[in-house]
């Protein structure tokens, strides 16, 4: 059986192995990687990378299609970038009022669906 969802724990017990044995063996070759994620795929990647609270992680919306940079040190650790708005340490490609114009776009499409008020 297929669950019809999945939680973000659940989520990120599956993408950072993914991590792990992919995009961080191609970081430490020097390579540019572009991750393509959806939702919770995503939120669990940056829950990793910035060490973000559970409690934090849950109102943090990712819009779509902005992509996010991040820069990373020898280290795999993220440089704080120019633009960041916390608790992420990567920017948004985006200026502000067109970020928070995506990022309440996806809120409310949580809204809808789940019929949260």
């Amino acid at each position: 059986e297929i669950p019809l969802s999945e939680c973000l724990k659940d989520t990120v017990e599956r993408c950072l192995p993914y991590w792990e044995s992919d995009i961080t063996p191609a970081l430490k070759r020097g390579k540019t990687v572009l991750v393509a994620a959806h939702g919770n795929s995503i939120r669990g990647i940056l829950k990793y990378l910035d060490g973000i609270s559970d409690d934090e992680i849950t109102s943090l919306e990712v819009p779509t299609g902005i992509p996010l940079v991040y820069e990373l040190d020898a280290d795999l650790k993220p440089l704080q970038m120019s633009g960041a708005v916390a608790p992420l340490s990567g920017r948004f490609l985006a200026d502000p009022e067109a970020l928070k114009k995506a990022q309440e776009e996806v809120a409310n499409q949580s809204k809808l669906r789940y019929g949260v008020k």
